[in-house]
């Protein structure tokens, strides 16, 4: 219920079915979860929209994000940056209240420098295929994350993006491809770059000649969203709903169970402050000076008193 509380209109996106099998070395559950109706239904009461995946949310949101079609994305994942998000909301790890995040801007994560070097969408896709991420935990046998950013610094990520986007032919791209391995596999051995710290014939002999594995590499860089191909792409409301009060009530009543003296505390509690916050925000509210009033399309709200300070 915090979030009735921003001037923020949310989109809550599920996965679908087309998301990958195993994810983080686990199979994924494909049954949907026993709360989803429920959630589904309280989203919508609150005035807030759902949206169903093909794929992963986070691929989805990810290029919503890039269409301009949303600002950011709250997520737990912080791979939502390999596929492109530009703004991403992590839960913060010091934080006081349950509804803090840490907002990561893409440019400015790109443009951390490391002894003068930034990264770039290609670095992180390339760091991310050789120390493991969703798709793949293990990555490359022995490579972290120092390794795998000191390959990037060479180039190696950016020049890997331009091979696959390149729109050749298969065969062109595998001897690209094979030419491209042939190279890291030399600075691993050779440290020639001067950004390895110290040579790593391990990994170098470690990548083997399916590196990257296409099926991952595909994942992360043209993950299933609506905007692919035989898919119908969404329409989305632009202004937020109302919460529906009469509705939400039934819900508390139905599914929690409550007394209607504990539903007027929790209204009181947690969600007034919600509903008239939300009807300040609301660009169809209008103030009508002669009743003191904020007036919405449904509702309004007597101001009683005023203080300047």
């Amino acid at each position: 219920m915090n979030f009735l509380q921003a001037p923020i209109t949310l989109i809550f996106v599920f996965d679908g079915s087309g998301r990958p099998g195993i994810k983080r070395g686990h199979r994924v559950v494909d049954i949907p979860p026993y709360w989803l109706e429920a959630a589904m239904e309280l989203i919508d009461i609150l005035g807030w929209q759902t949206h169903q995946a093909p794929g992963e949310a986070e691929a989805e949101l990810a290029m919503m994000i890039r269409l301009g079609l949303i600002h950011g994305m709250i997520t737990a994942d912080s791979d939502s940056f390999v596929y492109g998000a530009l703004y991403v909301l992590l839960p913060s790890n010091q934080r006081i209240e349950a509804d803090e995040y840490m907002l990561y801007d893409l440019a400015e994560v790109l443009s951390h420098a490391v002894d003068g070097m930034g990264l770039t969408r290609g670095s992180l896709v390339l760091i991310a295929l050789l120390c493991g991420g969703d798709y793949d935990p293990s990555g490359v046998l022995s490579c972290g994350p120092a390794v795998a950013h000191a390959l990037a610094r060479c180039g190696f990520g950016d020049e890997l993006l331009r091979i696959i986007e390149s729109g050749q032919s298969q065969a062109r791209i595998d001897n690209l491809l094979a030419d491209w391995r042939r190279r890291m596999r030399a600075e691993l051995e050779s440290n020639n770059s001067g950004y390895l710290g110290s040579r790593h014939p391990a990994i170098a002999q470690a990548i083997g000649t399916n590196f990257p594995n296409p099926g991952i590499l595909r994942l992360i860089t043209s993950p299933l969203t609506s905007w692919s191909s035989d898919h119908n792409i969404p329409v989305f409301r632009t202004l937020a709903l109302p919460p529906n009060i009469f509705r939400l009530t039934q819900f508390c009543l139905r599914y929690f169970y409550w007394s209607l003296d504990l539903l007027f505390r929790r209204f009181e509690g947690y969600v007034w402050e919600g509903i008239f916050l939300q009807l300040l925000y609301s660009s169809l509210t209008v103030f009508d000076r002669q009743s003191w009033r904020f007036v919405g399309p449904d509702r309004s709200a007597r101001v009683e008193s005023s203080t300047l300070e």
